[in-house]
């Protein structure tokens, strides 16, 4: 085969300090124009690793291309804010403005707060005053949410949440006003209550309960008997503050709206279901426990059976461990994709039954309702599959969890909430870090492994306790210098803490620091 790549001034065997070689770097960069989006999704995401300036046109060009995948557009804004520079500045305020894609505008807002915070800032302040269009200013609450301490971000939403013409937007900022506690929060979420939108009724409601001042349940309990406040959402809403306040005659309403049509699942909605009875056990009553088993039974749609397991989970009720493994095996047999709702079963299995879930998680890890899937949905399961392992300490499966990531290419930037791996970051908090680290340790002295592997493992390890993986990944920072940048990253933009940073602020190359 005739190789027709452009010549390179240096032999492919010799790399370009810190770039892993001028051959890779250029292949990387030819690869952005492959057919396979996946193979153009990950070498942007190597790119951005390198920080290499000539892949600065490429990725413009993808995020430009309003027919290109917006998932890889969204990575392609987010290899951009790696670069600072000021036209890539420029580029991200104007995405701000002019891009429909939410999850485009979201790397964009996440890269402009990196790169220059008070231009973001004064983005949110220009977006959330353009009142003709409610995508404008829904877009500017979230970007103000990273700036909500300010006092005057803070009166911003204050005022919009009260005045802005948009439903939308005003539950919105209700949702972010109330994540700051200020004194005249509770006053303020009173007079919501009286907001001509039942949507901003039920989040004033929701702070209320959270609040957990007793004083309004007076106000709320006749909300929850209004006739405009019938619709599910509201009801959930109402329901789950007066169970955050401890009020018990919440359960009266529930038992009278909820559990006589517990035999007829079609009547009521799910979501109000789901809420009335973890605001029910909430106040200590368990006693939808055995009808939302006898649901399970005869439910097919795989989400109402998600938000049923789910409640059974919160309710921590040993009853339900037998029921659901029943339920595991019925999946099993499914024709259609059930991965989902397995995963979600097995998760509510291991939370419920602890070690005794171990033989069930291994049972689907290799098993066949894993065989009929895409390869890459087989592979996202068995990352996950791994990671509910180890959260029951079974550390022989920390091979397959990096191996699977690998598989997928998923760096730090997929564990963060929304993203792919939100799921498995939860599992692996709930991980004996005590007992992983040295696993993955053991894993990462493998000398056969190579960079992107090396990196992974660092990734599992930031996952973790931070309180307890620092310490390794500094010190595998220090071994392997050749996945010190990447580390630098992860310290910075995945795990946060002031120690991280710390960290990341006075690491060098070993080689470098005499």
């Amino acid at each position: 085969m005739t190789d027709n790549s452009p010549q390179l001034s240096q032999p492919p065997d010799q790399p370009d300090p810190g770039l892993g070689g001028e051959r890779g770097t250029l292949h990387l960069v030819e690869m952005l124009s492959h057919d396979d989006a996946q193979v153009r999704f990950n070498a942007a995401q190597k790119l951005t690793r390198l920080g290499d300036e000539r892949a600065i046109a490429t990725f413009v060009a993808i995020v430009d291309n309003r027919d290109e995948e917006t998932r890889l557009r969204g990575r392609a804004v987010e290899a951009l804010a790696s670069f600072q520079r000021p036209e890539i500045e420029d580029r991200l305020a104007e995405l701000m403005h002019s891009d429909d894609e939410p999850y485009v505008v979201q790397q964009a807002s996440d890269g402009l707060y990196r790169l220059n915070r008070d231009r973001l800032r004064q983005i949110g302040m220009q977006l959330i005053a353009h009142d003709q269009s409610d995508a404008f200013q829904l877009r500017g609450v979230d970007v103000l949410r990273k700036f909500r301490r300010e006092d005057d971000v803070f009166e911003t939403l204050k005022h919009t949440m009260r005045h802005s013409a948009h439903e939308r937007v005003r539950s919105q900022a209700i949702e972010v006003y109330r994540l700051q506690g200020r004194p005249e929060l509770y006053d303020t979420m009173i007079d919501a209550l009286r907001d001509e939108a039942a949507g901003v009724r039920a989040g004033a409601a929701w702070t209320l309960g959270v609040i957990g001042d007793r004083q309004a349940i007076a106000a709320i309990l006749r909300l929850l008997h209004d006739e405009d406040n019938q619709d599910w959402h509201t009801q959930s809403s109402l329901v789950r503050a007066l169970a955050m306040l401890g009020e018990p005659s919440v359960i009266e309403v529930i038992v009278h709206n909820i559990w006589q049509r517990l035999d007829d699942p079609h009547s009521v909605n799910i979501n109000l279901l789901i809420h009335s009875v973890v605001g029910a056990g909430e106040l200590g009553d368990r006693s939808a426990v055995q009808a939302l088993i006898a649901l399970l039974d005869s439910m097919t749609d795989s989400d109402d059976i998600v938000f049923v397991v789910q409640a059974l989970e919160r309710l921590g009720d040993q009853r339900a461990v037998e029921p659901l493994i029943q339920l595991l095996d019925r999946l099993a047999q499914r024709d259609d994709d059930a991965s989902y709702t397995i995963e979600k079963v097995l998760n509510a299995l291991r939370l419920l039954a602890g070690p005794a879930a171990v033989p069930h998680l291994q049972r689907f890890v290799a098993g066949s309702a894993l065989q009929g899937l895409e390869e890459r949905s087989r592979t996202t399961m068995q990352a996950h599959m791994a990671g509910l392992l180890l959260a029951v300490g079974q550390v022989e499966y920390v091979p397959l969890l990096i191996e699977s990531l690998v598989k997928l290419g998923w760096g730090f930037y997929e564990w963060r909430p929304g993203r792919e791996l939100e799921d498995l970051q939860r599992y692996m908090q709930d991980a004996d870090a005590e007992l992983i680290l040295p696993a993955l340790e053991g894993f990462m002295h493998n000398p056969d492994l190579d960079g992107d592997t090396r990196e992974c493992v660092l990734d599992v390890a930031g996952a973790l306790d931070p309180d307890h993986s620092l310490a390794y990944i500094e010190r595998w920072m220090n071994r392997f210098p050749e996945i010190g940048g990447y580390g630098v990253g992860l310290l910075l933009d995945g795990i946060k803490t002031k120690a991280a940073v710390e960290i990341a602020q006075a690491w060098s190359p070993p080689d470098e620091e005499a």
